[in-house]
């Protein structure tokens, strides 16, 4: 498990396949934050996902911003 999780992370960051690092790696971000901040403050975020199409969208949102700041990072 801990051999596959590791090559699952060298994957991510190699040079050669950048929409593995700029789409799936914000998506696992975004989607961790947003279930860590649906734990904390559980009523605001109730109140604003109050459906799952409303989750899968701020969470593409989010995703979006992350991959994009990574990509205009690394192209700078």
């Amino acid at each position: 498990m801990k051999t596959s999780l590791l090559y699952f992370v060298k994957i991510l960051f190699r040079r050669d396949s950048p929409q593995l690092c700029y789409v799936i790696f914000p998506f696992i971000v975004s989607s961790i934050s947003l279930a860590i901040a649906g734990f904390i403050w559980t009523d605001l975020i109730n109140l604003y996902l109050e459906t799952t199409l409303k989750f899968i969208v701020v969470d593409i949102i989010i995703a979006t911003i992350i991959g994009f700041t990574l990509w205009s990072l690394e192209n700078k």
